[in-house]
């Protein structure tokens, strides 16, 4: 009996995070979230990323190298947006190795998160980002919800995210450096 219990627990707390993330991802699509940004160091947002998804990390190597420029951001949305894309690689078994890096300009801050893995099938890079959509290679316990919850969090912070091929998955996410204080409706 104890073992139903904790199994349909496990599976309420399953519904109750998709339920969650799908509230949360109709909120974003509205512009019914309120936003404190603030100008942060890109360096610290990873920092704090890595921080989050630590316990993930156990068998993959996380490189992050020149990483510089600074966004205007809310600091935990950024920081759940970006824990998305590397739990995303994490998940891959046959990614060994996940390089971060950033460059910036007057006008943009570029985030690159690149892994060693398979990369993306042709179908999945066109549909990645849809609500509910499963990748080929995604995990089973996967809801398809991540990626286009992250997608909403970085268009509500001005910015654009793209997702290709290169020797393993690349996603490349870019802020513009704008003064803001609330995004616009």
């Amino acid at each position: 009996h104890d073992i139903r219990l904790e199994r349909n627990q496990q599976q309420i707390e399953k519904i109750n995070h998709l339920l969650q993330s799908l509230l949360t991802i109709s909120k974003l699509e509205n512009n019914a979230v309120h936003f404190n940004f603030q100008k942060l160091p890109m360096k610290y947002i990873i920092d704090l990323t890595l921080e989050n998804i630590y316990s993930l990390t156990k068998d993959k190597n996380i490189i992050c190298k020149d990483i510089n420029g600074e966004i205007y951001c809310d600091e935990s949305w950024i920081v759940e947006g970006l824990s998305n894309i590397i739990k995303n690689s994490l998940e891959q078994e046959s990614v060994k190795y996940i390089t971060i890096n950033s460059n910036s300009n007057e006008q943009y801050v570029k985030l690159i998160i690149k892994d060693d893995g398979i990369g993306f099938d042709d179908k999945d890079i066109k549909n990645i980002f849809k609500r509910f959509y499963k990748g080929k290679n995604s995990h089973k316990e996967s809801t398809g919800i991540g990626l286009a919850l992250t997608k909403e969090i970085i268009r509500n912070h001005h910015g654009y995210i793209e997702i290709y091929n290169a020797e393993g998955a690349c996603f490349e996410i870019t802020f513009p450096k704008l003064n803001v204080n609330e995004k616009k409706k």
